[in-house]
């Protein structure tokens, strides 16, 4: 079957990303080396997704590297403490289907003492 004007939903610009979607949670054990970390959507057993209209929106609540962060922001001057995640609670809406952000973060070793 082929895909019409008509099917891609042209006026459409905000899902309800926040009532429903994918919630992403977790840690991951990797080696202190450069390398890329990547998070997509993809078919499973379960569902199938249409790539054309899957809108891929969405909310960065916290994403951090190394040891919980939490107890040593709160000892940052502020002017820093957006330096140590800088997603944390950013929207990044996509307005058109069959796109989707892409993030680069370098990450460096810093040490910040009493």
């Amino acid at each position: 079957s082929k895909i019409s004007p008509r099917h891609m939903h042209q006026g459409a610009h905000y899902h309800e990303i926040f009532a429903e979607g994918c919630r992403i949670s977790g840690n991951v054990e990797v080696a202190r080396v450069p390398g890329t970390v990547h998070f997509q959507a993809a078919h499973t057993n379960e569902k199938t997704l249409n790539l054309a209209f899957t809108n891929v929106s969405h909310k960065i609540n916290h994403f951090s590297f190394g040891e919980d962060p939490t107890w040593g922001q709160r000892l940052l001057p502020s002017q820093y403490r957006k330096h140590a995640a800088p997603l944390d609670g950013r929207t990044f809406h996509v307005d058109k289907f069959h796109q989707a952000p892409h993030h680069f973060i370098k990450v460096v070793h810093t040490r910040f003492d009493r």
